[in-house]
């Protein structure tokens, strides 16, 4: 599935003031994106989050959410039964709260 276009603004120095983005799409989360909403204070992630977190806990992600430097909480909601997704370590986010959920695992 192709990454959904940021929301379209008249003018792109409005994102700037976005503060809360409560759920977008593994998708959307795209440099340009993470570019445009520095002052992001709140952000939730939902969706199939394998393929933009590795197991082995490096993941462009987490490289992305290291510009929000305002970030105090960050939500991950994985879909994606066939993975587990572990809380990123304080070197790879800066915010305060971190919340991590998962779809029940298939056994």
């Amino acid at each position: 599935m192709p990454p959904l276009p940021l929301p379209k603004c008249q003018e792109q120095s409005l994102m700037v003031n976005l503060h809360i983005f409560s759920t977008t799409s593994p998708e959307s989360c795209i440099p340009e994106f993470f570019a445009t909403t520095k002052n992001l204070e709140k952000l939730g992630i939902h969706g199939k989050l394998g393929p933009i977190v590795q197991t082995n806990g490096k993941s462009s992600l987490f490289d992305s959410l290291l510009q929000l430097e305002l970030l105090e909480n960050l939500k991950l909601h994985n879909d994606d039964v066939t993975c587990k997704l572990k809380a990123p370590n304080r070197a790879q986010v800066s915010c305060k709260a971190v919340k991590v959920e998962s779809e029940k695992h298939k056994s």
